[in-house]
């Protein structure tokens, strides 16, 4: 299953908001991976939710998702303009 569809559909869930907020959605092209596509769709949809709700009020949102293959397994990430995690929670967040 190609994992561009399902950002695509996040995207039409997502339109009111990114519409609202002005947000900009950047995704290089992703591979096809073997994953359940409606969690893989859970988790994009809450990761660019998050994104865009925690943004800097000045600054349109911007995210950027993107995939690396690294040894045999695919690995996402979607970076942000916003806020970020507080210094005092990351540790718990970053290194689950």
């Amino acid at each position: 299953m190609h994992v561009d569809p399902i950002i695509e559909s996040v995207r039409l869930t997502l339109a009111p908001l990114i519409a609202n907020t002005r947000a900009h959605i950047v995704c290089r092209p992703l591979p096809a991976v073997e994953a359940d596509p409606v969690l893989l769709e859970q988790v994009f949809q809450n990761l660019i939710c998050n994104a865009i709700q925690y943004h800097r009020p000045e600054e349109a949102p911007v995210v950027e998702i993107s995939g690396e293959r690294l040894g045999g397994e695919w690995q996402f990430a979607v970076k942000i303009n916003g806020e970020g995690i507080p210094p005092d929670y990351q540790d718990g967040v970053l290194n689950r």
